[in-house]
């Protein structure tokens, strides 16, 4: 499980937001990535910047809204937001 501070969930959220914005359903490889500090970021894969981890793959995002019973347009709400960001915060396993 992800262990997150308040400003980081907030960041993932916004992670979240943009990689499904930006990439679409075919770009498998696309990910969002979390740097040694601790932040997030987004990337059109197939890894995750030099020296960051990757966190969870667009096609990863996308099993979890086919779980889950989430389409894009249910991230503009904060609270369905916020429930989609514990899913993936439950989902990923980072060393």
């Amino acid at each position: 499980m992800l262990e997150l501070s308040d400003d980081q969930r907030n960041h993932l959220s916004m992670c979240v937001v943009g990689l499904v914005a930006e990439y679409g359903p075919g770009d498998l490889d696309a990910l969002i990535f979390r740097d040694p500090r601790g932040r997030f970021g987004i990337s059109g894969g197939p890894g995750a910047p030099a020296g960051c981890a990757p966190v969870i793959t667009r096609a990863q995002v996308d099993r979890l809204m086919v779980t889950h019973v989430f389409v894009p347009h249910d991230f503009q709400s904060p609270s369905s937001l916020a429930m989609f960001v514990e899913y993936v915060r439950q989902a990923v396993r980072l060393s």
